[in-house]
């Protein structure tokens, strides 16, 4: 292959490599979103959870942005909080407990969203969990593993 030729192959390779930015390599975007649900009621053979739980996180390469959930419920939901822990690999609390902000009186067909800024934090591998609870009785939990 002559010069003339491996220079133009040389070029493009180099055009193409900024154009699809592998020659600056950003973080990698980190997002995970999971359902859970609590309780069941049934009418005329057909039954549907009593509510779900939508847990989101997102962060880029090794932090953690934000972490919350969205609660949806078509019963009533008393006296609520969402607690939102970390662990390591091995189990074990990286982070205090984040209990959140209960919220005192009932909802009915509620749409509500807890949010726990957390960042930028650095996030280690392991598990991200939310933790529904109502009247201090666990309703449900949806966890995330983590791999920054």
């Amino acid at each position: 292959m002559g010069s003339k030729r491996r220079g133009w192959l040389a070029a493009l390779t180099a055009s193409l490599a900024l154009t699809l930015g592998l020659a600056t390599a950003q973080p990698a975007s980190a997002h995970a979103a999971g359902n859970s649900y609590w309780g069941v009621v049934c009418l005329l053979g057909k039954c549907l959870p009593n509510g779900t739980m939508l847990h989101v996180i997102d962060g880029r390469g090794v932090e953690l942005s934000y972490d919350r959930v969205q609660i949806t419920t078509a019963w009533r939901l008393c006296n609520w909080w969402v607690d939102f822990e970390y662990t390591d690999h091995r189990g074990v609390r990286y982070r205090p407990l984040v209990q959140g902000v209960e919220n005192l009186g009932c909802t009915n067909n509620a749409h509500v969203h807890a949010v726990q800024p957390t960042g930028p934090y650095i996030w280690k591998a392991g598990r991200a969990c939310a933790t529904l609870y109502s009247n201090a009785i666990r309703l449900t939990r949806q966890c995330h593993n983590t791999f920054p």
